[in-house]
């Protein structure tokens, strides 16, 4: 039947338990308290749920600069150091705030809150765009920007 969209707190909702057959969620986890949102998102999937999301490659996100302007989305250069940081959206004119986590800790949320890993996508761009936009596919081929991640809920 038809899917239904929700907007809420994906740290905290008003579901009720083993709600949902799937969970997605795009582009927001490092917007998010990654342990409340996955702690949240295993109470409200059914035993056996899938969570799919994609996020910011972590390695990327720490080693690559984007100019805009006077400002850089990307300040900091030391992978290890996890935490808050600031990025400025001159389209919208506003610093954001996101959190860095490495590979591992997010892998160790992941598997702590009761999930397993089923598959993990680096996104790659398709051949024909390397003609019409050779600069960026250059750039994602040797830093990919994003991941997909298959989470399955393990039975409890």
């Amino acid at each position: 039947k038809g899917a239904q969209l929700f907007v809420c707190s994906a740290e905290k909702t008003k579901f009720k338990s083993r709600f949902f057959d799937v969970v997605f969620s795009g582009l927001v986890l490092e917007y998010l308290n990654r342990n409340k949102f996955l702690r949240e998102t295993n109470r409200i999937l059914k035993n056996d749920g899938v969570l799919l999301f994609s996020m910011h490659n972590p390695y990327t996100e720490m080693g690559h600069r984007a100019p805009v302007g006077k400002e850089n989305f990307f300040h900091f250069k030391n992978y290890f150091k996890e935490g808050k940081f600031y990025q400025y959206w001159p389209n919208f004119k506003m610093r954001m705030c996101f959190t860095h986590a490495t590979m591992q800790t997010t892998i160790k949320l992941i598997l702590k809150n009761g999930f397993i890993i089923e598959d993990l996508v680096d996104i790659k761009p398709p051949a024909w765009s390397r003609k019409k936009f050779r600069k960026d596919y250059d750039r994602v081929v040797q830093l990919p920007p994003f991941i997909i991640m298959k989470l399955r809920k393990v039975k409890r």
